[in-house]
């Protein structure tokens, strides 16, 4: 729960949790974030081995996770 935390505290708009070891089977992924929404209010993902994101130059919009990449 420390990283929404500090998200939080941060006022970052979008967490991605990443470099995950051991990795989490994607079906456990709401159970490994459960509790984070509490302290942090934006959107959480959490990345496997072949996600992807893209932030556009000048934009806080986040595009991914996408399995390979997101790039235009």
């Amino acid at each position: 729960l420390e990283v929404a935390e500090v998200a939080a505290l941060a006022g970052v708009r979008s967490l991605v949790l990443t470099h995950i070891i051991p990795p989490i089977p994607e079906v456990f992924s709401g159970a490994f974030i459960q509790g984070m929404d509490a302290i942090y209010t934006g959107p959480i993902a959490v990345a496997k081995d072949v996600d992807s994101f893209y932030l556009p130059p000048d934009s806080t919009v986040i595009f991914g996770p996408c399995d390979g990449p997101c790039a235009p």
